[in-house]
């Protein structure tokens, strides 16, 4: 019950960001920037999303940080894909490397996270 009610609160926490990068995006896009900026700023919103959350979250354990990003990553995954379904009824192969990158973003912020905890 524990464990179910810290997934919820973290996946919680993930859509409050995403719900935020979104509004922000739209903002930036809609008043300063082109299309290919907008791109790319969420796309460095999002890879530093899943870095801090798995950063954060792996200072809590002492080992298989690894373990940690991939299943946090992949629970972000899952949701972005759900989203990308439900909006754009589609799934491109550039998407999968889209969540590629984010899946490593998370990997390689729980492992830093628990050298961070380690020292």
């Amino acid at each position: 019950m524990e464990k179910a009610k810290k997934i919820g609160i973290l996946t919680g926490k993930f859509l409050i960001c995403l719900v935020l990068g979104s509004v922000l995006t739209s903002i930036m896009y809609y008043l300063f920037f082109s299309k290919n900026t907008v791109t790319i700023i969420s796309l460095i919103y999002m890879i530093l999303i899943f870095f801090i959350f798995a950063f954060k979250n792996s200072k809590k354990i002492e080992k298989n940080g690894y373990m940690l990003g991939l299943k946090q990553g992949l629970l972000f995954i899952l949701i972005l894909f759900l989203f990308n379904l439900i909006i754009y009824h589609n799934f491109k192969t550039s998407n999968l490397c889209y969540y590629l990158i984010l899946l490593a973003s998370s990997v390689i912020g729980s492992i830093l996270g628990i050298n961070k905890n380690q020292q």
